[in-house]
């Protein structure tokens, strides 16, 4: 079932993700990090934990805009991120 589901998606204007969307992720390329966890999901060519879902920086773990104390919350960066994504 989750190797059907991607990590990340957009509907319309609006992205979803279980962490955060940092600039070096828009720069892989969103969809190519889908199908990479997909393949891993599936267990496919023996693939290691893609850096897409393992360690502070992935889409699954990234806390960048979401601390609670908002001086914390790095805007510029959610900013960058967007700009770099088409139709956002």
């Amino acid at each position: 079932f989750l190797a059907q589901q991607p990590l990340v998606v957009a509907v319309g204007s609006t992205i979803f993700a279980h962490g955060g969307i940092l600039p070096h992720h828009v720069d892989y390329g969103l969809e190519r990090i889908n199908q990479e966890v997909s393949a891993w999901i599936r267990g496919e060519k023996g693939l290691a934990v893609p850096v897409h879902v393992n360690g502070e920086e992935s889409i699954v773990w990234a806390r960048d805009y979401s601390n609670k104390d908002e001086r914390r919350c790095d805007c510029g960066v959610l900013e960058e991120s967007l700009r770099r994504l088409p139709g956002m």
